[in-house]
């Protein structure tokens, strides 16, 4: 369904359907015990999950997993990244942060 109201989206603005540039970035949550899977980020100081994200450049969500927040982006970004390009063949380009 997300999907679907993304496409419907970028072409009521005219845009090709399927994104060519994306934008991914990871965020820490505080959890409960009962939350699921979970971890410590000792940067962060969090214990709970962390979401990596994947959004085209007009916002809509492309993609999106939920690790423990022990989780590194470096080692999470590239499986991430790889079931994109296997949904969105047309989404070549990602923009990211340092991390």
């Amino acid at each position: 369904m997300n999907r679907h109201l993304a496409a419907a989206l970028r072409r009521g603005e005219g845009r090709v359907v399927d994104p060519s540039t994306g934008v991914i970035d990871s965020q820490n949550l505080r959890t409960t015990e009962s939350g699921g899977v979970r971890g410590y980020d000792t940067v962060n100081c969090i214990n709970g999950h962390k979401r990596h994200i994947v959004t085209n450049t007009i916002g809509p969500l492309v993609r999106l997993t939920v690790l423990g927040a022990k989780s590194q982006d470096r080692d999470d970004a590239p499986a991430l990244l790889k079931s994109v390009s296997a949904a969105y063949l047309l989404l070549r380009n990602e923009l990211a942060d340092g991390g």
